[in-house]
């Protein structure tokens, strides 16, 4: 399929981690495969499609994904998510400092694909 204009002609990062879910795996693991931009952080958790839940004794609670989802290529997908092209593993001293490594990474990307000394901070 090819994209609609206007659209984005740039280098284009995604960032993700453990807490991208649902919805945000389904745009990711498209944008991945079909090589819009570059994913940077950690795997996703693994976990879309439809939701199921049923109410238990004592108030609780339990939700789970109730449909099969693989990845176009046909491999898992479940408990295994979008894998990123570029790992960050966060540190302890850069959340302590309250940085995000993602990000930081990210610019970095850019930095060196788009062959800049620095990359501008403010839009």
């Amino acid at each position: 399929m090819e994209p609609a204009e206007p659209h984005l002609s740039g280098k284009i990062v995604f960032l993700c981690g453990a807490n991208s879910i649902s919805r945000t795996e389904s745009f990711l693991q498209n944008f991945k495969y079909n090589k819009f931009g570059t994913i940077i952080g950690q795997p996703t958790s693994g976990v879309t499609g439809n939701v199921q839940g049923t109410s238990m004794a004592g108030g609780i609670g339990i939700w789970w994904t109730g449909m099969f989802v693989e990845n176009p290529d046909g491999s898992r997908f479940h408990w295994v998510g979008v894998i990123p092209d570029i790992y960050v593993q966060p540190g302890i001293k850069a959340i302590a400092e309250g940085r995000d490594g993602e990000l930081e990474r990210a610019l970095l990307f850019l930095q060196e694909e788009l062959k800049l000394e620095e990359v501008p901070r403010k839009m």
